[in-house]
């Protein structure tokens, strides 16, 4: 009875699209545009993410968040690091124009508090999608602070809009243990009033950061919103 409930849920559940455009924008990034004709007309505020099934013949969901949204056309833009060996990695690698893609959403993943005090951002590669969305929907006006972390030069995630982050470089360290975010927080020199605070990416990091804001200055809970993408050892973490 199990494969009948799988595909019910499939048909009901599931949207259908399609890879239009694949490209790499760093030696471990890759752009995945999709057509979704179920999204035409469709309004997505900044900082979503879809789940795809990477499983042709089951249903495994992996996580990607979405860059850029075309209502008009009903395209997402996909950008999914390359990195270690599981089935998601693996998808990402070996996508190509034509395939055939079901998915669930689009659902929110952090949202913009308007007219804040100021803004607040930090997060690895994994982060760096969903921050780059929000940052383009922030007035010209609005004052950003913050750090955006990657492994080493030529790694960094193109973008030419206002509000553009600053990178920083870990090296060979990884991202569950490097320290190089939360010391670059540490140097901030933050306004005495609370802003919003916006920490995404590898959970450790984003627990570290959230733990200074709040002991070390004294930031109030709600001002500080914290998406764990991953973390090692755990699956499933999104």
């Amino acid at each position: 009875m199990i494969q009948p409930l799988v595909q019910t849920a499939r048909r009901i559940l599931l949207r259908l699209g399609s890879v239009i455009d694949v490209q790499d924008l760093t030696p471990r990034m890759r752009h995945i545009r999709l057509s979704v004709p179920s999204l035409i007309s469709s309004q997505l505020p900044p900082s979503q993410h879809v789940r795809i099934n990477i499983k042709a013949d089951g249903l495994t969901l992996r996580t990607y968040s979405i860059r850029r949204f075309n209502s008009e056309d009903g395209t997402i833009d996909l950008y999914a690091l390359l990195h270690g060996k599981g089935p998601g990695n693996r998808w990402a690698s070996n996508v190509r124009i034509g395939d055939q893609v079901e998915l669930l959403g689009p659902k929110s993943t952090l949202a913009i508090v308007p007219e804040a005090p100021y803004y607040l951002f930090a997060g690895e590669e994994t982060a760096a999608v969903a921050i780059h969305s929000m940052l383009e929907a922030l007035p010209e006006q609005a004052t950003v602070m913050g750090y955006l972390e990657t492994t080493q030069p030529g790694e960094e995630i193109p973008y030419t809009s206002a509000h553009a982050l600053p990178w920083l470089y870990r090296n060979d360290a990884p991202a569950a243990t490097s320290a190089t975010l939360i010391e670059a927080i540490r140097t901030l020199t933050l306004p005495d009033t609370p802003g919003v605070a916006y920490l995404a990416g590898e959970a450790r990091t984003c627990q570290a950061i959230r733990a200074y804001l709040l002991k070390e200055k004294n930031w109030p809970r709600t001002a500080i919103r914290v998406k764990p993408f991953w973390t090692p050892g755990k699956t499933g973490l999104d």
